[in-house]
């Protein structure tokens, strides 16, 4: 799933319980005149398991992925971003938490989250706990 630019096009994850592949959300939007999109209302539930990763970009507006993916369990890696990431947070100015509170476990591949200006707490979570993740916070 490669949603860019139109939250609109997240509607396309509303009944997977499995990605077989990668979910990448970009939303380029380079303009800071505009106003974040509201993404408190996008919600999906019924999403456990991504078999490769997990990759947000510039997703202004994103606050939390608490909402957004309430019930992710795992994140596979059978597919990496770069070769070396199945977990990727990367510059998401309104970013505060991660909130992925029902992940339980990563099978392969490095955790990255970069340049999120908001995001506190990163030391508080147990990685080890999520499987052999080697994790790099910039």
């Amino acid at each position: 799933m490669d949603i860019r630019n139109n939250p609109s096009k997240l509607t396309d994850l509303e009944n997977c319980t499995i990605v077989d592949g990668f979910v990448r959300i970009l939303f380029l939007n380079d303009n800071e005149q505009m106003e974040p999109q509201d993404l408190s209302k996008y919600s999906f539930p019924k999403l456990r398991v991504i078999s490769g990763y997990l990759f947000l970009y510039r997703v202004y507006g994103l606050v939390s992925l608490r909402t957004l993916f309430p019930n992710l369990v795992m994140i596979g890696g059978s597919e990496l971003f770069y070769k070396k990431y199945s977990l990727v947070i990367f510059e998401n100015p309104q970013l505060r938490e991660i909130g992925l509170e029902s992940l339980k476990y990563i099978k392969n591949g490095a955790a990255r989250i970069q340049n999120n200006g908001q995001l506190c707490y990163l030391d508080t979570i147990d990685w080890a706990r999520l499987g052999k993740v080697k994790c790099i916070f910039l």
